[in-house]
């Protein structure tokens, strides 16, 4: 009976903990400028859907609006994702080190409880932005060009882009985490996390082929492009086919995020002072 109240106990800390965590980036700064910059994307591909996407129709085959019109939003919409996402990870514990970080840890919750509610917390609310972000973009097409083909395929692909690039800002709030309680100082924080950002987006070409896959840039855009003509784009692909290539990638991704939350706890464990 202990164990089962203690082990009760936990998940309601855990979500709890997961809740405000949510609350607080509802409002966060960076959300509402990453968010503002989305829509203002989001405006300007389904204004140029009027004329871009049916010059595509006359000699391209497949679903345009999959295949062009979610496809010219795609790089920007990860890539502003995915800042945020590990910025917010950083904020969420750097940023708390003195206020919020030290209540919780003076209360009954063990630190990796924390970690958990944190990590929860933050995964729920990048789910609800990119969402959100890719259902305004098709909304937004589908006023001023047409709706999908297929409805069918339309949701099977965009719930896989969704999820692909959850999986990824999952790993990178953990990784802007890590960062986070790494180093003591907000700046040094700051400059370490846009540094390994830099080194993820613009110098991946670099990494050796065994390498790469330790990288969120590489394995997700793996997910999303399995080989050169099989992408969760292409329509003429049936999505079976999309999904058996791109099913060990997103396992990777899944083990990455088990490793980064491990890490996190093994460090907040050891951390005299958060």
């Amino acid at each position: 009976m202990t164990v089962e109240r203690r082990t009760t106990g936990e998940i309601v800390a855990i979500a709890q903990l997961a809740a405000n965590e949510f609350r607080r980036q509802v409002g966060h700064p960076v959300t509402i400028a990453v968010f503002g910059l989305l829509v203002v994307i989001a405006l300007a591909n389904g204004l140029g859907s009027i004329k871009v996407l049916p010059a595509f129709e006359s000699w391209m085959s497949g679903d345009i609006f999959i295949k062009v019109g979610l496809s010219q939003v795609f790089f920007n919409i990860s890539q502003y994702c995915s800042v945020a996402a590990l910025v917010l990870g950083l904020l969420s514990v750097a940023g708390d080190r003195r206020r919020t970080m030290g209540v919780l840890l003076t209360k009954p919750v063990l630190k990796r409880d924390v970690v958990a509610g944190k990590f929860i917390g933050l995964g729920a609310f990048m789910l609800l932005l990119i969402a959100v972000t890719y259902l305004l973009v098709s909304l937004l097409m589908a006023l001023a060009y047409r709706g999908p083909a297929s409805l069918e395929e339309f949701t099977l692909r965009l719930a896989a882009l969704v999820l692909a690039l959850f999986l990824e800002c999952s790993l990178l709030a953990g990784i802007g985490m890590l960062i986070g309680m790494l180093f003591a100082s907000l700046k040094e924080a700051i400059v370490v996390g846009v540094t390994y950002l830099c080194i993820e987006w613009f110098s991946n070409a670099m990494f050796m082929d065994l390498l790469k896959y330790l990288s969120p840039y590489y394995v997700y855009f793996r997910i999303i492009n399995a080989t050169d003509t099989i992408t969760v784009f292409n329509t003429t692909v049936p999505f079976a086919d999309w999904l058996r290539l791109a099913l060990p990638y997103a396992a990777l991704m899944v083990v990455g995020l088990i490793v980064i939350f491990i890490i996190n706890c093994i460090v907040i464990a050891r951390t005299e002072e958060v």
